[in-house]
């Protein structure tokens, strides 16, 4: 039996791009606190097509993933598949609104998050092998990666 596709807690906002930690915390604080706050890694093409590994944080539920800032409802897999998606933190209604006090932002609320990508973990990522010759080479030579296609926007047609 297929899993039910859950509803998104879709929070209302006109710019979206930049605001993965806020938007994935008020859908999980202010509509939905079923779904877990989920911090970590993910690959998205910038300008020169080149995958990028930022931080970023999304929601799960029941083998869904929200990204709000896509506004997309993907499977898990699909997701990790997509965008090379590694999970650091995850955190329930309880633990993500402690750590928002804590904190006074809405992330990252973890060290791991702070410091900038080494290649051995953009290689981990885009699962290529480390070796001697491709750690000292620019991240591109690591592996070509063509841009996904881009998918529909949840209540596009």
């Amino acid at each position: 039996m297929k899993a039910r596709r859950p509803t998104p807690p879709r929070y209302p906002a006109r710019r979206r791009k930049g605001r993965c930690f806020e938007l994935a915390g008020r859908g999980l604080l202010e509509i939905d606190p079923t779904w877990t706050l989920v911090h970590g890694r993910a690959a998205f093409w910038n300008l020169t097509r080149l995958p990028l590994l930022i931080a970023h944080a999304w929601l799960e539920k029941g083998g869904y993933v929200y990204d709000a800032t896509l506004d997309e409802l993907l499977t898990v897999k699909a997701y990790a598949t997509r965008h090379s998606a590694i999970a650091e933190r995850r955190y329930t209604e309880a633990k993500a609104r402690k750590q928002l006090l804590a904190a006074r932002n809405w992330g990252p609320w973890h060290p791991s998050q702070q410091i900038s990508v080494a290649p051995q973990m953009l290689a981990r990522a885009l699962s290529v092998p480390i070796t001697g010759t491709n750690v000292a080479q620019p991240l591109h030579h690591l592996r070509k990666i063509e841009r996904p296609a881009t998918s529909k926007r949840l209540g596009e047609r």
